[in-house]
């Protein structure tokens, strides 16, 4: 993957919005667990694939922070995966702090097992296994209730407003 945009260059808005529009390009990339490439990517990959291409996190696959949580099972453990969340990206005190290019944690079955890019006041783009492919979806005041937390690309912080 190639890194398309410097985030010290550029304002928190325009940062926000390249992670909008890279997660945008995404839309109907095939769903597939573990996959981390235009070819396939689940929910995770695609918060790393768009985060590493804009600039927003790093990542590199023999780095062995990432090799903890290289092969996670198809039904996740919420605590691994929040151990993951809180190791590369940055929590935010609340739901309501989260904005346009910011992630939200998704409870499926009771549980925060899945996760999706903030991509407009009232939608998320996510991998979904369900469709099997990347969607944007709207989120709604029903389907915010299944919102267990959010967090933000480290990369946003630190930019200028």
């Amino acid at each position: 993957m190639t890194r398309k945009l410097d985030l010290s260059t550029v304002t928190e808005r325009e940062a926000r919005l390249a992670i909008v529009a890279e997660a945008h390009d995404w839309e109907g990339t095939p769903y597939a667990h573990q996959h981390r490439s235009r070819m396939a990517v689940d929910c995770i990959g695609l918060i790393i694939c768009v985060g590493y291409i804009t600039g927003a996190m790093e990542w590199d696959e023999a780095d062995p922070r990432w090799q903890k949580f290289k092969n996670y099972s198809y039904l996740a453990d919420p605590a691994l995966m929040k151990e993951w969340l809180n190791t590369f990206l940055v929590h935010l005190p609340t739901r309501d702090d989260a904005g346009l290019g910011d992630i939200y944690w998704l409870k499926d079955e009771g549980n925060p097992v899945h996760l999706a890019i903030i991509s407009g006041p009232r939608s998320v783009i996510h991998g979904y296994r369900l469709p099997g492919k990347v969607i944007e979806s709207p989120i709604d005041a029903d389907i915010i209730r299944f919102v267990a937390a959010a967090w933000r690309y480290p990369g946003l912080a630190g930019i200028m407003p």
